[in-house]
């Protein structure tokens, strides 16, 4: 009896030894590179939102007081790997396909939005809601002034990437 409890415990310990590994999912990352700068974030969250009848997964990333928002518009996400491109919003409040904004400076300072880029995604599944992809952008400092002749300061943002990022639904009436 002794004997065979022992080997009921190794065979379930070897069980446990093995399928374990296999549950564990990939680890996610989110790095980019920031004017020469690497910028390596920890994903603070990671939803599903709606914006102006459109629906976007939000990636809100952190590093240290730098925040990073990239915006990915799924109703363009059809065949893989697919490529969404900044555009100007326009009158009709189309939306972007893709956009990033960059606080570097933290939330109460002015923000750098996109004026140009794109985000490749190499991996999307809408049923385990995991996103994958890369991204680069210009973007530029939204700082308001009275001159309207001024230009504004921008910046690269380029060697985005992303991998295995689990997103979530926001819940309804958020």
């Amino acid at each position: 009896m002794i004997t065979r409890n022992i080997h009921a415990l190794l065979v379930a310990s070897l069980l446990v030894a093995v399928l374990i590994p296999m549950s564990v999912s990939a680890q996610s990352n989110f790095t980019c590179s920031v004017k020469g700068s690497s910028f390596n974030g920890k994903i603070k969250e990671a939803v599903l939102v709606q914006i102006n009848k459109e629906k976007f997964i939000q990636l809100n990333v952190v590093d240290g007081d730098k925040i990073l928002y990239l915006y990915i518009k799924t109703s363009k996400i059809n065949d893989l790997p697919v490529t969404l491109n900044y555009v100007q919003p326009d009158t009709n409040n189309i939306a972007p396909e893709s956009e990033i904004i960059w606080a570097p400076d933290g939330p109460e300072n002015p923000q750098w939005n996109a004026v140009e880029g794109k985000t490749l995604i190499t991996e999307f599944d809408p049923e385990k809601k995991i996103i994958s992809g890369s991204f680069e952008f210009k973007v530029e400092k939204f700082d308001y002034t009275s001159d309207v002749n001024q230009s504004r300061p921008s910046m690269e943002i380029t060697d985005g990437k992303f991998t295995n990022i689990t997103y979530k639904v926001e819940a309804p009436g958020k």
